[in-house]
């Protein structure tokens, strides 16, 4: 297709695939407006980078936060794209989508987290996926970072950044031991129990907000994703592990977590013990039923192994919370301990049992 661009008296610059097929100009001051017009075309044009995937699913009073990190980006404006997923209208936040040049899709009610992810995958047009939850936020040179080493590396998958944890006061919380190191998928499933037991499973997996993939990798499990209510983050790791490629862990903290009363992790007020506990029972059964999900989707014994000794330690903690004790399902756990970590299940149990102590 040629576009004509006119130019006054000049005469007009004809245009095929972005390059230059003719022009009269002659003097510097008209060679500068053809350039400048030629740039501009391109950057319309230009297929973005990175693409940032924003879910929020009946969650309004964060999301414009998550939003404007993903805007105040070091990275330039025209190596990324934003697309945000939701099913609500809001006054203040469809403004700022609309004035920012960033693409909204409305999910309905009934759609689980996987089909928001999943709309959000097929929509982009990025090489590079970082997800983004409603109520987190990017540090300004987050994108910067993962353009540099996705551009580099170009056999690296999936990424994961440390984080720095935030209550609604502002003030900080403890931290995980993070890692920055890079693996090849298989040394990393070979070295799994080992790098657990040190470092716990947060820096690998915790956080979809610092999840970033290459598209590619992934494209043949879309259709997959669309049925998990949860454990995205755990899906994105363990089928990306199970497909091959190299996993960059990063220790530097480029994601703000916000703990907040309406998070996973906060679910109900401590003094309405039954209905936490009933509530976290109910976390880990649904942990479970993912898990035993992804277990099907992977083909690596190794991986099957991993997989399926963390279902069963979420089932375990599953009764636990529901008061309900199972000698074989325990035995089970610590016998299965040799894949997943035998002090990564011990500590699990013994954040389950302090929920169940506590006052």
């Amino acid at each position: 297709m040629i576009t004509e661009i006119p130019l006054g008296k000049a005469g007009h610059i004809r245009v095929k695939n972005y390059y230059l097929l003719k022009t009269n100009y002659v003097d510097d001051y008209q060679d500068k407006v053809r350039i400048s017009i030629m740039s501009e075309i391109k950057s319309i044009n230009q297929k973005p980078y990175i693409s940032v995937i924003i879910v929020a699913h009946n969650r309004k009073p964060f999301l414009k936060y998550a939003i404007e990190s993903a805007i105040n980006q070091t990275l330039g404006k025209n190596e990324y794209e934003i697309i945000v997923i939701k099913n609500f209208d809001d006054p203040e936040v469809d403004k700022l989508i609309k004035e920012s040049n960033i693409i909204s899709i409305k999910s309905s009610d009934e759609c689980l987290v996987g089909d928001d992810l999943a709309i959000g995958l097929d929509s982009s047009r990025g090489e590079v996926i970082a997800f983004l939850d409603d109520d987190d936020t990017f540090l300004e040179n987050k994108l910067e970072v993962i353009y540099g080493l996705f551009h580099k590396n170009e056999k690296i998958v999936y990424y994961h950044n440390a984080q720095i944890f935030k209550t609604l006061d502002g003030s900080s919380e403890p931290k995980f031991k993070n890692i920055r190191a890079c693996f090849p998928n298989n040394y990393l499933i070979l070295k799994f129990k080992k790098i657990v037991r040190k470092y716990t499973l947060s820096p690998l997996i915790f956080n979809i907000s610092s999840i970033s993939i290459r598209k590619s990798h992934y494209v043949k499990y879309i259709d997959s994703l669309k049925s998990l209510a949860n454990h995205t983050d755990d899906f994105f790791f363990f089928v990306g592990l199970d497909a091959g490629g190299i996993y960059y862990l990063d220790d530097r903290k480029l994601t703000v977590y916000l703990r907040h009363q309406s998070a996973s992790k906060a679910i109900l007020k401590q003094n309405d013990k039954l209905s936490f506990l009933l509530k976290k029972a109910d976390i880990q059964e649904k942990g479970a039923l993912a898990s035993k999900y992804i277990l099907g989707l992977v083909n690596d014994e190794r991986l099957k192994n991993i997989i399926k000794a963390r279902m069963e330690l979420e089932q375990l903690s599953n009764n636990i919370y529901m008061r309900i004790f199972n000698k074989n399902l325990l035995l089970k756990c610590i016998w299965n301990s040799r894949y997943y970590g035998f002090k990564h299940t011990i500590l699990e149990l013994y954040l389950v049992i302090k929920d169940l102590l506590k006052e």
